[in-house]
């Protein structure tokens, strides 16, 4: 952010020339933040259009008045403000349509998870004792790390966590509402952790909650698997060439899932395989 205002003080050289770039940055806001809070009275508040119509149109007629004013400044620097606010969401959206892509691919792979249940017999596998705890965006298919664990180190925990982080339109979640527990046998769980968008996740901390209610759960036999996975270019891509381009950059500086869930980093492993996409 520092160097961004420094270079821009410096192209600018005064603060008269970077009033045009203000004046859109801001009208811009106000506009954008208008037709946000009209989303959130419609699909939020579920407002009445007797109501929407009349107070929207007075903010939308003068927001929208503004901002045609200073496009008039477009091209005495009222550029800057759009172009980094096109950058913006070019790269969120390609964020969005990427995790999308990749989840459309790991779904087509994915097995269903009472068929990996079902085919768990006495002296197939090793059961060690202790917790696994995979995390999966998949709550009714096997995630790829449990298949991998399988497949090469042919190891099935004691007790098993499917958990599924769930982050629902509202701020904060009730403690009573945090979790749902499905036991789906042969000592397979399959829990959904509830956050609101505003609540840092504890993943740790609500396992342990769980205790009482059939999820066997101790911090020193526990252990979490993460999915690592690579992305690398396909020769049929899901995304227009430049998204994939740029979300396989924005993917190498995405952040770990553990640190973002609270997970002990000596109780994590991490288990990928490589995507194309």
């Amino acid at each position: 952010q520092l160097a961004g205002v420094v270079a821009l003080a410096l192209a600018f050289k005064s603060s008269s020339d970077l009033a045009a770039a203000y004046g859109i940055a801001v009208t811009g806001t106000m506009l954008v933040t208008t037709l946000l809070v009209l989303a959130m009275a419609v699909r939020g508040w579920k407002w009445h259009w007797g109501w929407i119509v009349p107070v929207f149109a007075i903010f939308l007629i003068v927001g929208g008045t503004l901002f045609a004013a200073n496009m008039l400044k477009f091209f005495d620097g009222g550029w800057v403000p759009l172009v980094l606010a096109l950058a913006i969401f070019a790269a969120m959206w390609t964020w969005l349509q990427g995790r999308m892509a990749v989840a459309a691919r790991e779904h087509a792979s994915a097995l269903p998870i009472e068929t990996l249940i079902g085919s768990i017999g006495p002296g197939r596998v090793h059961r060690p004792q202790g917790t696994a705890v995979y995390l999966t965006a998949f709550s009714d298919n096997a995630p790829n790390s449990l298949l991998h664990n399988l497949k090469h180190n042919e190891v099935l925990h004691e007790h098993v966590v499917l958990l599924t982080i769930a982050v629902p339109d509202e701020p904060y979640v009730a403690a009573d509402q945090r979790a749902t527990i499905i036991h789906l046998g042969k000592g397979v769980h399959r829990v959904v952790l509830r956050y609101g968008f505003m609540e840092q996740p504890d993943v740790p901390r609500d396992l342990a909650r769980l205790a009482d209610k059939g999820v066997p759960f101790e911090p020193m036999r526990t252990s979490y698997f993460v999915g690592r996975n690579s992305f690398v270019g396909a020769a049929k891509p899901l995304l227009p060439r430049w998204q994939q381009k740029l979300f396989l950059v924005l993917a190498r500086f995405a952040a770990n899932a553990g640190d973002f869930f609270g997970l002990p980093t000596n109780r994590v492993v991490e288990l990928g395989s490589r995507i194309e996409i």
